[in-house]
């Protein structure tokens, strides 16, 4: 018989990579409010940066920032509280 894949704990409910995606977005959320760190700029997403080595404006090649970016978008705490609860509200 094949065994089912499953993204929860062996025995629990426990849904193993909803609450790592919540524990991510909960720690670049604190890392956005820390003055003086602009950890929201260095997280923020542009098209150039995927375009390919340099681009005419010097931009550097930062494909990561694609998914990094989806992890911050706003200081302020009413947007991670909706995010974490449709995050929970979907398992």
């Amino acid at each position: 018989m094949a065994r089912r894949f499953s993204f929860r704990v062996p025995g629990t409910d426990t849904p193993v990579v909803t609450l790592s995606i919540m524990g991510v977005c909960v720690v670049v959320y604190l890392l956005q409010v820390i003055p003086g760190l602009n950890a929201t700029d260095a997280l923020l997403y542009s098209p150039l940066y995927s375009l390919g080595e340099f681009t005419a404006d010097g931009v550097p090649y930062e494909p990561w920032r694609m998914i990094t970016a989806m992890f911050a978008h706003s200081t302020g705490s009413a947007p991670l509280v909706r995010r974490m609860f449709f995050q929970l509200d979907s398992f």
